[in-house]
């Protein structure tokens, strides 16, 4: 029996449906991202104008927010450094599949 669709246009349809959930999946990530930084941003922006209000702007009151700032953001970054995946389902799903025993794509000729 013959096939009615052919087999180079499955397969290109097939990359083309990879492609964009692989490119709405980075999208996901990007925006989510963004808005972590912006929401960080805006909570140190707000906590050093409080903590400035409550101490009359005085200079030491400048440069103790201003330090205390950087901290709160260098500890926040060194937290979570571009390396490291957040837990998510591409990570889950690779835990469940080194759980089963399954090789990776690039092994999968050897041993």
């Amino acid at each position: 029996m013959e096939s009615t669709h052919p087999l180079a246009s499955d397969g290109a349809s097939l990359t083309g449906v990879v492609h964009g959930v692989r490119d709405r999946w980075r999208l996901k990530r990007a925006l989510r991202g963004a808005s972590i930084v912006l929401a960080a941003a805006f909570v140190l922006l707000a906590g050093s104008a409080y903590i400035l209000d409550k101490l009359y702007y005085g200079h030491t009151a400048l440069v103790v927010t201003r330090g205390i700032v950087l901290l709160i953001a260098t500890l926040a970054t060194a937290e979570r450094p571009e390396g490291r995946a957040l837990p998510g389902r591409a990570s889950a799903l690779a835990r469940r599949g080194r759980a089963h025993g399954c090789r990776a794509a690039g092994a999968r000729g050897q041993g």
